[in-house]
């Protein structure tokens, strides 16, 4: 033990460096380890408050719609959404007025949204574009509903959106081709659902 305490008073200068360097190191690999960490809890959070935007369809009798709904756990911004017909070329429009034909007297639209850009939308919730509601029993109702399942069934709809962060989240992209497989026969909403071999 003489001997280390000897060394140690003979070599202050030396022992005083490498106490230094040592130091050094140790620190250097806490900052590495602290900008790792960081790094990581950023991503965590980020994947974490992901939005994921998803086009609902609903044919009822009474009936159609058309909603967005963020199933992700994170909020999304939505930047825009092309609605285009689905085969072939046609010009994008940014909501289905112009795709959809004009309702008879006395049909209105419960809800048409022409614009969302923009918009947030909480993780969970909806916003309907687009909604036609009504009475089974009105023939104008049936009449409107059927020429309405008709144009939708023909588009598509694309939306682009963001999380929070700003980064730009894959398009939820559906076509509408699903309301083609309604017949309506005598008021009452049946499914062509094809038969599974």
């Amino acid at each position: 033990m003489n001997d280390l305490v000897a060394f140690l008073t003979a070599n202050h200068d030396l022992v005083a460096a490498f106490t230094a360097v040592a130091a050094l190191v140790v620190s250097s690999i806490s900052i590495i380890l602290a900008i790792f960490n960081m790094t990581t809890q950023r991503t965590h959070n980020r994947k974490s408050l992901m939005p994921i935007a998803h086009v609902r369809l609903g044919d009822y009798e009474n009936r159609l719609f058309v909603e967005l709904h963020n199933d992700g756990i994170g909020p999304m911004v939505i930047d825009t959404i092309a609605v285009s017909k689905s085969r072939g070329w046609s010009k994008k429009h940014a909501s289905f007025s112009g795709l959809v034909p004009a309702l008879p007297p006395g049909i209105l639209w419960s809800t048409f949204v022409t614009d969302l850009s923009g918009r947030a939308l909480s993780a969970g919730k909806d916003i309907v574009i687009l909604l036609l509601e009504g009475d089974p029993s009105d023939q104008n109702f049936l009449t409107a509903r059927q020429s309405v399942r008709k144009a939708l069934a023909d588009l598509q709809i694309v939306v682009r959106y963001r999380d929070i962060y700003g980064r730009k989240m894959p398009p939820a992209k559906r076509n509408l081709d699903w309301f083609a497989s309604n017949v309506d026969v005598g008021g009452v909403v049946r499914r062509n659902v094809p038969a599974h071999s």
